[in-house]
């Protein structure tokens, strides 16, 4: 069953646009690994793990161009560390966002959650675009890599940063639409 989600947190529309356009393409990916045979769905887990992976650090990229530029209207439930800690790094890369989320608990504390070892484990295979896995990742094995229950643990993952970021870091206007995923695992926060 299909489930929304708010993408209040979105501060740079062109960004939220591009998310949105992601999620309906991973959707199509979705629903087109669902119609094969069992024994072929694996073919597309690839492209389904990748899509997600962006998607999750387009959404971190956001609550870090929130925190540096847009210092107007702010970034709810954060302290002045936590800003601080986020303003203090010049780079944007996927890797950094986790490092700088967990050393400051932006998705909550690290000793509650596993989020950020899911999310380290989804850079992993992001960056498993390169074929070649020259930083030899593994299983070295690609259907073992992306697995159907590393698919699996992927919506699950998007299901959370969605739901943890509209929860915790609302604007106060919305500009970008609400995006549907077709699936639902039942992620509250």
């Amino acid at each position: 069953m299909p489930r929304s989600f708010e993408t209040n947190f979105v501060y740079n529309f062109k960004r939220g646009d591009n998310i949105a356009l992601n999620v309906q393409s991973l959707n199509k990916l979705w629903v087109l690994r669902n119609e094969l045979p069992t024994y072929e769905k694996w073919l597309l887990n690839k492209p389904v793990v990748l899509a997600i992976a962006s998607i999750v650090e387009a959404c971190l990229c956001e609550i870090f161009y929130r925190i540096r530029r847009h210092t107007v209207e702010g970034v709810p439930h954060l302290t002045a560390q936590q800003v601080k800690g986020v303003r203090s790094t010049a780079r944007d890369n996927f890797s950094l966002y986790i490092k700088i989320s967990r050393q400051n608990s932006l998705l909550g504390a690290p000793a509650k959650t596993d989020i950020y070892d899911r999310l380290e484990k989804f850079r992993e295979l992001r960056n498993r675009v390169h074929i070649q896995n020259l930083d030899g990742h593994e299983p070295a094995c690609e259907r073992r890599a992306f697995s159907d229950t590393v698919v699996t643990e992927g919506e699950v993952l998007l299901e959370t940063v969605f739901l943890f970021l509209s929860k915790n870091f609302p604007r106060k206007h919305r500009y970008t639409p609400s995006v549907i995923i077709p699936w639902d695992h039942g992620i509250t926060i």
